[in-house]
């Protein structure tokens, strides 16, 4: 056996247990092996059970589990918030304190201080224990982590969906007729854009765009979005206040521009130790995204009434997708082919588009090329500087650092910005009498289809 395993210092030396044969015909077939410096075995029985040809074994070990280390956190007990003495609060102090303030940048304080000082009284901070256990398992990757979370989250959803529809009376088989899957979500986000109003700005218009508002909760939101969306309707005209009065001063408060980075590993299989396989997540407060959606509402009827959206635009544009921008690329194709035309497609990948805008640059070209003018274009320098953002791993935050340039990742206006910046390429590809594509831009990158007419240019080209 010492054969076997070399310098493993191992201990082969049975009789230290006084162990002898574990097979009815004399052999020891049967082999307990430890460390030579272990010694936590202590006892090996051997007893005849009747039931096989091997002996019954039994190691008694002095072996304990190792203790599992403590971690102190910090947490509320929102479930136990009493809802309608919130909302009171809501009403005798916040409500007051906001109609107080004239400057938008007050509201926006007064907003955030007032509001977690009531969350924090109707729910403290307290401190519990809990115990650290590393999985130490092969078996549980990053994937499986990811998916668990993921049928964690479905199941949660169900259950929430069977009991809200059996308060409703319906049976089990009504349930299973209707299709509480995808669709919901793409008449929601439907819904969401038909209510908001960019000429008439109202309550209700505040209202609807908070209710469906995903679950998230961003770490500068001073309460949790649940509790945001049950005190819709104390929170609402305070909201509103803060939206017109930013709207009307074109102003955005630079609290209001702040941002948390989290990095989110692009896949499960790379490695964590480098730091180009992160994906920066930007997150933003609850507020300042509500005046964006209204913002992004009239500034995307400026577009349609004017006819400055691009024809060939899929990209942040309703009523189109990448699915209408493929069909078009392919029936294009198609087409050459059929004519004898030779084709050639080039993708263009810009990376980091979002990071790479020149801010002067972006307001001279809503000014220049889609007449956004006064007021609107100083609305639009104050939201895009002095922004600020810092990373945030697990409970640290990094140094705050000041962005220069690009838009606000994660926001509402961000995409659309990008859209109107990128427009000169347009005029570009279309002086050269070239078919071009925009499609969108989660990646960010831009499909110019170049179709080479004859033999002649194509020689030429390849020349070249």
């Amino acid at each position: 056996m010492d054969s076997l395993f070399p310098n493993r210092g191992l201990n082969f030396d049975n009789g230290k247990f006084g162990q002898e044969s574990t097979h009815q015909k004399g052999h020891i077939l049967d082999v307990v092996i430890n460390n030579n410096s272990d010694n936590s075995i202590t006892q090996i029985q051997q007893t005849d059970c009747g039931l096989s040809d091997h002996l019954h074994i039994t190691i008694e070990t002095e072996n304990s589990k190792p203790p599992h280390s403590k971690k102190t956190i910090v947490y509320k007990k929102t479930k136990n918030i009493d809802l309608q003495k919130f909302k009171h609060n809501i009403k005798m102090e916040l409500v007051p304190a906001i109609s107080k303030n004239k400057c938008v940048s007050e509201k926006v304080e007064t907003y955030n201080s007032r509001l977690k000082n009531i969350f924090d009284k109707h729910a403290p901070n307290k401190l519990k224990t809990i115990t650290i256990r590393p999985i130490n398992g092969s078996w549980y990757t990053e994937a499986v982590r990811i998916q668990k979370r993921i049928v964690r989250k479905l199941e949660r959803r169900w259950r929430k969906i069977m009991k809200s529809k059996m308060k409703q009376g319906k049976s089990c088989k009504d349930l299973e007729e209707e299709n509480v899957s995808k669709e919901q979500y793409v008449n929601a986000r439907k819904i969401l854009n038909n209510q908001i109003k960019a000429a008439n700005t109202i309550i209700q218009d505040i209202k609807d765009v908070i209710k469906l508002l995903p679950k998230k909760t961003c770490r500068l939101d001073p309460i949790p979005k649940w509790l945001l969306k049950d005190c819709v309707e104390e929170l609402a005209p305070v909201i509103l206040d803060i939206v017109q009065s930013s709207l009307h001063t074109s102003t955005v408060p630079a609290c209001l521009k702040k941002a948390i980075v989290r990095p989110l590993l692009k896949k499960p299989s790379l490695d964590k130790n480098s730091y180009k396989n992160f994906r920066p997540v930007s997150n933003l407060s609850t507020l300042p995204k509500l005046i964006e959606k209204i913002v992004c509402s009239k500034l995307n009827t400026c577009l349609d009434e004017n006819n400055f959206r691009s024809m060939v635009q899929s990209a942040y544009r309703k009523g189109h997708c990448t699915e209408s921008a493929l069909i078009k690329m392919h029936n294009n194709l198609v087409n050459y082919v059929a004519d004898k035309k030779t084709t050639v497609l080039i993708l263009l990948d810009l990376s980091a588009a979002f990071d790479t805008i020149d801010r002067k640059l972006l307001l001279n070209r809503l000014q220049t090329d889609f007449n956004i003018q006064n007021d609107v274009v100083d609305w639009f320098e104050s939201y895009l500087s002095d922004r600020t953002q810092c990373v945030a791993i697990e409970d640290s935050l990094s140094d705050i650092s000041v962005l220069q340039f690009g838009v606000p990742q994660g926001s509402v206006l961000g995409p659309i910005l990008y859209t109107l910046y990128t427009t000169p390429i347009n005029a570009i590809i279309s002086a050269y009498e070239l078919n071009f594509h925009l499609l969108p831009t989660i990646l960010k990158f831009i499909s110019l289809l170049l179709t080479i007419r004859n033999w002649t240019l194509y020689l030429e080209w390849k020349r070249a």
